[in-house]
C-alpha cells in the first residue's frame, strides 16, 4: 500500500476533501485525495466504536500504519465534519424510546407480561411529563419604545404605534435623530 505525504502532518490539507464533502463535486480528488477520503471513513467506522478521542487516534494509528500527529488531524476533522451524527440528542432518544414502547404494546402477539411492562414505563413517562409545553420566549416581555424627549418633558412611542406611521413619517422621524457622537459626548456616556 503507497503511503503519500499524509505522513507529514504538514501536508495535510483537508480543504479539497471538504469542497467534496460540501457539494459532491469531485474534480478536485485526485488518488492522494481519495486515500484521504478512505481514511476519513475508516475513521468515521472507529469513531462509532470508540468515541474517545485518544481511543480513536490509537487504534487509526494501528490500523492505518500512521504516525499519532496524522491520526490526530483525521480524528479531528472527522469529528468535526462528522460529528453531529456520532452523538444523539435528547429529543431524538425520547422519540425513539417512545415510539418503540407505542410498537411493542400495539403489537398483536405480544404477551401480556410484556405488554402490561411497557404500559407502566410508558404511565411513568406521562406522569414525569409537564402538563403543558412552556416556551420561555412567551413569558418573556419583548416591547420596544422609543423615546422621546421634547422641552424636558419625555414620552414613550412603542414599536406598534411606530409600525403603525406611513413610512414617510418614520423616515422623517429617524432623520431628524442626531445619532453622531463626540469625544465630549462619548465621554459624558460612558461617566453615567
Amino acid at each position: 500500500m503507497r503511503y503519500m505525504a499524509l505522513e507529514k502532518i504538514t501536508d495535510i490539507d483537508f480543504s479539497v476533501l471538504q469542497e467534496y464533502i460540501n457539494t459532491g463535486s469531485s474534480k478536485g480528488i485526485d488518488e492522494d485525495h481519495q486515500r484521504m477520503l478512505d481514511i476519513c471513513l475508516r475513521c468515521y467506522g472507529l469513531l462509532r466504536d470508540y468515541p474517545q478521542r485518544n481511543v480513536c487516534i490509537r487504534k487509526l494509528m494501528a490500523l492505518m500504519n500512521l504516525p499519532y500527529s496524522t491520526a490526530a488531524r483525521f480524528v479531528d476533522f472527522t469529528r468535526q465534519t462528522w460529528g453531529d451524527y456520532l452523538s444523539y440528542k435528547r429529543e431524538f432518544l425520547q422519540t425513539f424510546f417512545l415510539e418503540r414502547i407505542m410498537y411493542e404494546i400495539a403489537k398483536p402477539n405480544a404477551s401480556e407480561n410484556v405488554r402490561a411492562k411497557n404500559l407502566a414505563t410508558l404511565q411513568k413517562y406521562l406522569e414525569s411529563m409537564p402538563d403543558t409545553t412552556i416556551d420561555p420566549h412567551l413569558t418573556e416581555a419583548n416591547n420596544v419604545y422609543i423615546q422621546v424627549n421634547l422641552n424636558n418633558k419625555t414620552f414613550n412611542l412603542p414599536e406598534k404605534a411606530l409600525a403603525a406611521l406611513p413610512l414617510e413619517i418614520r423616515q422623517q422621524i429617524l432623520g431628524a435623530i442626531d445619532d453622531t457622537v463626540d469625544d465630549k459626548g462619548a465621554e459624558a456616556i460612558l461617566e453615567n
